[in-house]
């Protein structure tokens, strides 16, 4: 997360960059998409958002929306005793 003095920028706005940094393989490069969500206006089922996926994927590991929010995974070192989310996949938890 950001607070404070890190979420200042020139314009008053704080951008958020993604760098997917995997070395992933070639079926990943080839499948990958930008799923992009317009609910009916008219319908209450939220608001605009893309996600950054892959064909066939289930869940998200980047996604951006009208709300400016932007959530983005984080891989972490699994060999830590932080074992609060064991069992449970980070893109199906975003």
């Amino acid at each position: 997360g950001a607070w404070g003095p890190a979420t200042k920028s020139i314009g008053g706005t704080m951008l958020q960059l993604r760098s997917l940094d995997w070395d992933v393989a070639p079926a990943f490069q080839k499948n990958a998409i930008v799923l992009i969500y317009h609910p009916d206006p008219n319908a209450n089922l939220g608001h605009d958002y893309a996600l950054w996926t892959w064909a066939g994927f289930v869940g998200a590991i980047t996604g951006y929306s009208s709300k400016d929010v932007g959530m983005s995974e984080y891989g972490r070192n699994h060999d830590t005793k932080d074992t609060k989310n064991t069992g449970y996949p980070t893109p199906l938890l975003m």
